[in-house]
């Protein structure tokens, strides 16, 4: 019997494809590895964005208050206005000894108090405490010592605000 050319190609061709039809079991095992590595690495990143964004929130609100107090300072210098009201953008802010008072800081910054956990004034309104998780800012007014304070406390075993 002959064969011809043509046929054995045919029949070669045919042959090694039934041959190659999927992966190795190692090629399997070695893609589950690369898998379960990568997992690894990318899941603490993506595990404590909670406490990250609490953590933000509370950055950024101590930066509002900041920024807000310095603005609030410099109308009440151009304004002649040390204990009074000012109007700032068509908000009405308490000020002593030229600064935000404690009640005002948080309206004059344009924060939503219901974004955090507490909201708490003591002292007749001196000093305003605000926290979220585990993080707290502390406003102490200028009636205080001639100007205000700001404290921020970061949990700082892992630098976030989880409870």
């Amino acid at each position: 019997m002959t064969i011809r050319p043509q046929k054995f190609r045919q029949f070669h061709n045919v042959h090694k494809f039934e041959l190659q039809q999927g992966f190795t079991l190692i090629e399997l095992v070695m893609i589950i590895v690369i898998l379960g590595v990568m997992t690894a690495i990318a899941l603490p990143k993506f595990s404590n964005l909670g406490g990250n964004a609490k953590l933000s929130a509370i950055k950024g609100a101590l930066g509002a208050m900041k920024s807000t107090n310095t603005i609030v300072h410099s109308k009440s210098l151009t304004s002649g206005i040390d204990t009074g009201t000012i109007t700032l953008e068509g908000t009405a802010i308490n000020v002593a000894g030229g600064y935000p008072t404690a009640d005002a800081i948080l309206a004059a910054s344009g924060i939503d108090s219901a974004d955090f956990d507490r909201v708490l004034l003591f002292l007749g309104n001196r000093i305003l405490l605000v926290w979220k998780g585990r993080c707290l800012i502390a406003y102490l007014d200028s009636r205080f010592n001639g100007r205000p304070l700001f404290f921020g406390v970061i949990n700082a075993v892992n630098n976030s605000c989880d409870l």
